[in-house]
């Protein structure tokens, strides 16, 4: 066959060289530190395309060849992910709602969110914490916040959580985000942060982690970014040895906190910063640019053997 170029992204990565052509591996990263065997065994891939600037410097300093790793941000679907999208009912009479998306796990900071949610709010607020949980039955087993934000609902004063763990279609994501207010992810590790993106797309102003990889698509004058500290964890991710020290994130609890309560008493300039929010996604982070910077790749990688290939085959690119 003529195959000039496998793309692969799997997990765990699959570093095996293809028969023919050339290798490209897609891999996010959100501890700092690369496993030692992924920078060992980059020297067999071609190519790496990462989501974020974030990922390719943590390829980087890990002693990865700069010449090797590019980004190819994700993107979104801007016919999907749009301020009109019909809003989902959901369960509160609160006006204002903030929301959380992804899985709760201490990666991704709910718990920092919970802290700052219940220092700065209470019953008598007219507001809703929104969290979407994902992945508590597959990806993300046993390692969710559920218990400790169902404990939180219990307790007396608490400003109303509303907790959603059933799997959504995807059809029906864009209307949670039109439905709330703002979103926040007080990440202390991403690779990329899609649910901001989707947010930010819907008309969502946004409360996240300065210093990550959604630096690459949030801007001061839409988004309020929580300050962060590196914080080195060890020299070891699920049994993997590191090739130098992890880190992770870790957001400001106060701030975190004072940008909740700025967005909450401000929502005529919640509303405005998720207006520019919406324009800033569909200009520059539609899935047609990430595409676009893939096939730029695929061409210089192979530096015009797509053309000369045969052109009976239609596809010379396994994905």
């Amino acid at each position: 066959s003529d195959v000039v170029v496998t793309v692969r992204h799997a997990w765990p990565p699959n570093w095996q060289r293809p028969h023919k052509g050339k290798l490209v591996v897609i891999q996010p990263w959100e501890f700092g530190a690369l496993p030692e065997d992924w920078v060992r065994q980059s020297r067999d891939v071609d190519e790496f395309w990462v989501p974020s600037s974030f990922v390719r410097d943590c390829y980087l300093e890990s002693g990865v060849a700069a010449q090797k790793v590019f980004v190819v941000p994700n993107g979104v679907d801007a016919e999907k992910f749009h301020p009109q999208a019909a809003p989902m009912q959901l369960a509160t009479q609160k006006k204002f709602k903030f929301l959380f998306v992804g899985g709760t796990i201490g990666r991704k900071g709910p718990d920092l969110l919970l802290q700052a949610y219940l220092k700065n709010f209470t019953a008598a607020d007219d507001v809703c914490l929104v969290i979407k949980d994902f992945g508590g039955s597959s990806v993300y087993q046993g390692q969710t916040f559920e218990n400790q934000i169902r404990k939180v609902q219990a307790q007396p004063d608490t400003p109303e959580i509303l907790y959603l763990n059933e799997e959504l279609p995807p059809e029906m994501l864009p209307g949670l985000y039109t439905a709330c207010d703002c979103l926040v992810l007080p990440y202390r590790g991403e690779g990329f942060g899609l649910p901001v993106l989707e947010a930010m797309a819907c008309g969502l102003p946004v409360i996240v982690t300065a210093g990550g990889a959604t630096d690459d698509f949030v801007r001061d004058e839409f988004a309020w970014r929580i300050p962060a500290e590196r914080k080195i964890f060890g020299t070891e991710v699920s049994g993997m040895k590191l090739a130098g020290a992890g880190w992770l994130l870790e957001p400001k609890l106060a701030a975190l906190g004072e940008k909740m309560r700025h967005a909450f008493e401000n929502p005529d300039e919640a509303r405005e910063r998720g207006k520019l929010a919406s324009r800033h996604a569909h200009e520059f982070f539609s899935w047609k640019k990430s595409a676009e910077a893939a096939a730029h790749r695929v061409r210089e990688l192979v530096g015009g053997q797509v053309a000369t290939a045969n052109p009976e085959k239609k596809n010379p690119v396994v994905l």
